[in-house]
Formats: C-alpha cells, structure tokens, sequence
C-alpha cells in the first residue's frame, strides 16, 4: 500500500494543475517582469545575476583556507 501512496504523491506533485491555482503567477505585473527579464538584453541580465557567483565562491574559500583558518 505504501506504494500506491508515494506514486499518487509523486504524480500530484508533478501535474501542472496546481501550477495555474497561482493567481500571482499569472498577473499582468509578474507578466511585465517576465517580459523585461527574459525579452530586453537575457544575456546582459543572465551575466548580471551571474556575476556575483565567482566572488562568493572566492570568499567562502578564502574563509574555509584562507589566513588563520585550522585545519
């Protein structure tokens, strides 16, 4: 029986259904914002919110090994 109950969880959990119940989702403003984060300059917004990846990355090494760190 348990089966049965994680195969109809699963199958709930992936049906597009509930995706549509989000009335934020569908709004003319959450339309606006998709339309100028992926239409105007995707690549330039995409590099944007990239951009800061590197440097965080950088300074939890630099934290975990860096300078007065223990081993």
């Amino acid at each position: 029986m348990r089966g049965w109950t994680s195969l109809a969880a699963s199958a709930a959990t992936f049906a597009a259904s509930p995706a549509y119940a989000c009335t934020l989702c569908h709004s003319p403003t959450a339309l606006g914002v998709r339309h100028l984060l992926l239409e105007h300059d995707f690549w330039r917004n995409a590099a944007a919110l990239g951009a800061p990846i590197p440097i965080l990355a950088a300074a939890i090494l630099f934290a975990a090994r860096g300078p007065g760190a223990t081993q």
